[in-house]
């Protein structure tokens, strides 16, 4: 007599590939959606650190010009004028300078975060800390005076330690 009865069902061996590649295929979907908030974290982040040293050079270039304005030597208060020293410091909204006890820049206090704006003010603390170092250099015959301007800002991200950079030089154009 033949075996009259059909094979319904799925075997034991069926059941756990079928498993298997669920969780691959899940586990990597998961995967994917994980790595994309934290590259949208980062990016985000890298952004604003551009903006802040972006505007620290702003900052730093209207109290310049607000130096000239009040008929003051224009890097009154933005750099040793003794030829390439270094100059740290913080710097607000409000041309507020404040000296840097330290060059390193992980090592300043952050910046808060005071009606939408990252300030050095009192407010919620942030994640960002910005310094701003300056070198001044003599006039020579070719050259007027001028600065070399540099703003860190620093930022950790769960065990990353980000530092983004921005150069530029500033004149006695007067």
């Amino acid at each position: 007599m033949k075996n009259q009865f059909k094979k319904q069902g799925f075997t034991l061996l069926e059941v756990v590939v079928a498993i298997g590649l669920l969780i691959m295929v899940f586990g990597g979907v998961t995967s994917l959606a994980i790595l994309s908030a934290e590259a949208e974290r980062s990016s985000k982040n890298n952004l604003i650190a551009a903006y802040l040293a972006k505007e620290g050079q702003d900052l730093v270039r209207n109290k310049r010009d607000a130096n000239y304005i009040a008929d003051l030597s224009p890097f009154f208060s933005l750099a040793i004028e003794t030829d390439a020293t270094d100059y740290n410091f913080t710097i607000d909204y409000d041309l507020t300078i404040a000296s840097s006890a330290t060059a390193v820049v992980s090592e300043v206090a952050p910046l808060e975060i005071v009606s939408d704006l990252y300030s050095q003010a009192s407010g919620t603390d942030t994640i960002f800390r910005r310094l701003v170092t300056t070198t001044y250099h003599d006039a020579t015959e070719d050259y007027p005076a001028r600065i070399d301007v540099l703003v860190e800002v620093y930022w950790r991200e769960d065990t990353r330690q980000n530092t983004y950079s921005l150069t530029s030089e500033l004149t006695d154009w007067r």
